[in-house]
């Protein structure tokens, strides 16, 4: 169920499709690509719209699509990982991000903020 922003409709603030262009469109400033925020509102939106689709997944590669795109663009992030546990390491299983950087690559829990969050069980 391959998933991608494309995907997304745009609604406006009373909850209808929208026929103007997305608020979260990127545009290109002194040379640099940049989003604008998402609102409340729509960041509500995304995050159901996310809840929903995650609740017909039927594989991990499913689900790591629709959490790490919808982490990136609900934060408006540069990049979402998406990291497992496997034994004493964490897996960097897959990313949405401006260049690769870790994907498939595997690090000490101890060696990185990922580790750190699942040997604390908080975010940092």
């Amino acid at each position: 169920m391959p998933w991608t922003a494309l995907d997304r409709v745009p609604w406006d603030e009373e909850g209808t499709l929208s026929t103007t262009a997305d608020e979260r469109r990127p545009s290109v400033e002194q040379g640099l690509l940049s989003f604008t925020a998402l609102s409340q509102f729509e960041q509500a939106r995304e995050l159901v719209a996310a809840i929903q689709r995650l609740s017909l997944a039927r594989s991990i590669e499913d689900i790591q699509e629709i959490v790490r795109s919808s982490a990136r663009w609900l934060t408006a992030a540069d990049g979402a990982t998406f990291v497992l546990r496997d034994g004493d390491r964490c897996y960097y299983a897959d990313e949405d991000a401006i260049s690769p950087l870790w994907k498939g690559q595997r690090f000490p829990l101890e060696a990185c903020i990922s580790g750190w969050s699942m040997l604390h069980r908080q975010p940092q």
